[in-house]
């Protein structure tokens, strides 16, 4: 470590803390696992980051090598059986994974938490503004995307209910790996879904916690309410505003996500 060989290019790898339980995080779509060190640092145990392929500080392989839901599952799944990793963490994309995993293999985790889960057999989102953003980091210095982004409305909305978040969203813009990102932003646009057949989270008994938005139109709460019906051992919770789990209630999710990978009851 930190570069550990993959199913399809080398992937960095960090280890935080030591002993039981193992548990693996996995960012979401063009972000990294710089973006879920704060999340990480509440639970015990052993804490494994990686950036899945063409993300951070990972390698890119070519398209062919796969950028789809299925190319993140695989990464994930290496580096959880290299570091005999028993829970799971992830986010948007990253949850999805989690999800391809369980289906295939619902003993797979002990226990794990979804965050933001973006879909489940439904189409992409927004496929035309995902190929736009995808040429815009092909084409422009991440330094001016940065300062664009900054200036959207919804951005600025965001800014103004809390200013230190400028700072945040810039620095997660320039950690765009402008190689990779792209190829994967046009996997998800295009790619097949997640799951081609959701029921089979009817099968998955592991103790999953499903948090979301509400009006968040690139991760819909009705997906986490959907994951909830369908997975026998899942508890939904659902914050109000759309940012406001990983805003306001920080450290009030960090917490739940603590309390949770510990086995203990998860507050209402």
């Amino acid at each position: 470590m930190p570069l550990v060989d993959g199913p399809a290019c080398r992937l960095w790898v960090e280890l935080l803390g030591e002993g039981e339980p193992v548990t693996v995080f996995v960012h979401g779509l063009s972000s990294t696992s710089e973006d879920l060190r704060a999340l990480a640092a509440a639970v015990p145990g052993t804490r494994v980051l990686f950036d899945w392929r063409g993300h951070g500080r990972s390698d890119s392989p070519p398209p062919e090598a796969g950028y789809d839901h299925a190319a993140v599952a695989a990464d994930l799944d290496a580096v959880a059986a290299r570091s005999r990793a028993t829970h799971a963490v992830g986010v948007s994309m990253g949850a999805n994974a989690i999800l391809r995993i369980l289906c295939a293999d619902p003993a797979r985790f002990e226990r794990a938490v979804l965050v933001m889960t973006s879909r489940l057999d439904d189409p992409a989102p927004d496929i035309e503004g995902t190929l736009h953003y995808a040429e815009h980091i092909e084409t422009e210095p991440l330094e001016q995307l940065a300062d664009g982004l900054l200036e959207l409305p919804e951005v600025q909305m965001l800014i103004a209910r809390e200013p230190r978040w400028r700072e945040h969203i810039r620095a997660q813009l320039l950690r765009i790996n402008p190689e990779g990102v792209p190829h994967a932003l046009r996997a998800y646009a295009t790619g097949e879904p997640p799951l081609s057949d959701p029921s089979c989270l009817g099968q998955v008994t592991t103790p999953l916690l499903v948090a979301g938005h509400e009006r968040d139109p690139n991760h819909p709460a009705a997906v986490s309410r959907r994951i909830a019906e369908l997975a026998p051992n899942a508890t939904v919770r659902i914050w109000s505003d759309d940012f406001a789990m990983m805003l306001d209630d920080l450290e009030a999710f960090q917490a739940m996500v603590a309390a949770f990978l510990a086995g203990d009851p998860v507050p209402a």
